[in-house]
């Protein structure tokens, strides 16, 4: 536990301007709302070996959302 919520772990914003939507990884509607979101902080985190997860709070949606999820 000591080391999951490593700065690395975190991004401002969420998601970059230059990264393209991937349908097989993400929801549009979530995936556009966060890239909209300048302020938007992701955490990226495995749940385990080679399965990866990205979560960011969206204040559009007002909740916690996962917008990237692969593997």
């Amino acid at each position: 536990m000591d080391t999951f919520f490593e700065p690395k772990d975190f991004s401002t914003p969420a998601i970059k301007p230059n990264a393209d939507y991937e349908p097989q990884y993400s929801d549009r509607i979530i995936w556009n709302t966060l890239k909209q979101d300048t302020t938007a902080v992701g955490f990226d985190y495995l749940l385990y070996e080679e399965s990866g997860r990205s979560i960011a709070y969206s204040k559009k949606l007002k909740k916690v959302v996962e917008y990237f999820s692969c593997c």
